[in-house]
């Protein structure tokens, strides 16, 4: 049975959709969307009482995103599906300043809402009353606790014309309106964090480990590289060719040079495995793509070359990052390369 695997950009598995891939006999593997309400139970229920995780690390790059899963078995759409609860040490670093951002905009339009109350006396305390809340309305707070405040004062009666010498100064009742906030406690944010920093895949393989599933979830942004480096101007210009049949065909066309691609990209990573990097102009490459490769392939010159009735082509300056290249892919750089005009 194949897998159907959902799109790196947010997906949403709909019944409509679940019911189809389930009609052609395939499993599926895809990102369940925060926005779920399986997908928060799911989070909640990891973190109770501290979880059973397992770590690893998917990568062997130095530096890499340290994950921790965990799995369930739920039923989604009637479906029995696995479940894969992941956290990762890496979201945390990109979800933190998220949260500060917003728990500093937040701050920051509770002081500016504050301000403009202040300048306002009302004349009864309902009033008052009515104006915290509409402005706590507005901003609908979610981290500050906003506790109302509505305070007594004196305020002065102007009256027209120039007050008598020895007139007192005539007031009345008036009030003002604010509140009072207190922050998000630690555990609080730390519980956002954590929550932020996780996410959930689901499948309907149940022989998918943690592991195995965000393995394959991870590889899918491979193809759609190469589809993308297929859909290059570079690559293929804009022509009509009429018919569906002779699209589908210029598209296996196409699989053609990519192939040829991953297969130039995996024999160069294989012989730099345990080599020192890459030093191409301006940087230094462990793992050279395969944009990298043919960018340095193209840079070669093939000249003509001459020997009283002998003709042949010959590499010529060949940089040291393109040699290493040739080598890796088992071409002779000092070939010659014979070309007769008969055959």
């Amino acid at each position: 049975m194949a897998v159907a695997t959902s799109a790196m950009r947010p997906w949403s598995p709909t019944r409509p959709s679940l019911t189809r891939v389930a009609s052609m006999d395939m499993d599926w593997l895809g990102r369940l969307p925060a926005s779920y309400r399986l997908a928060k139970h799911l989070k909640e229920q990891a973190w109770a009482d501290g979880g059973d995780w397992t770590d690893g690390v998917l990568s062997p790059k130095r530096g890499a995103a340290r994950y921790r899963a965990q799995t369930f078995d739920v039923v989604l759409y009637d479906q029995p599906t696995r479940a894969f609860v992941y956290h990762s040490d890496a979201l945390d670093k990109k979800k933190e300043h998220t949260l500060q951002r917003e728990i500093r905009q937040e701050s920051d339009a509770l002081a500016a809402e504050l301000k403009g109350l202040e300048r306002i006396t009302f004349d009864c305390e309902a009033d008052a009353r009515a104006a915290v809340d509409a402005a706590i309305r507005r901003i609908k707070p979610r981290w500050f606790r906003v506790d109302s405040v509505t305070t007594q004062t004196r305020v002065p009666i102007r009256r027209r014309g120039r007050p008598k010498k020895d007139a007192v100064p005539e007031t009345r009742v008036g009030y003002r309106a604010g509140w009072q906030s207190t922050p998000p406690s630690a555990v609080r944010i730390q519980h956002e964090r954590e929550r932020r920093s996780a996410f959930v895949l689901v499948s309907t393989r149940q022989s998918f480990s943690a592991v195995t599933a965000l393995q394959a979830y991870k590889r899918q942004d491979q193809d759609e590289h190469g589809f993308r480096w297929m859909k290059e101007p570079i690559h293929l210009g804009a022509f009509f060719v009429e018919k569906p049949a002779r699209v589908a065909g210029l598209g296996f066309l196409l699989l053609l040079p990519l192939q040829f691609s991953r297969f130039m990209r995996a024999m160069v990573r294989h012989a730099l495995a345990n080599q020192p990097a890459l030093e191409i102009p301006h940087r230094k490459v462990q793992q050279p793509s395969g944009a990298v490769i043919l960018d340095a392939l193209r840079s070669l010159w093939v000249l003509r070359q001459e020997d009283g009735a002998d003709n042949w082509f010959q590499w010529g300056h060949v940089p040291a990052y393109t040699r290493r290249i040739l080598d890796a892919l088992q071409i002779p750089v000092n070939r010659r390369f014979v070309w007769d005009p008969s055959e």
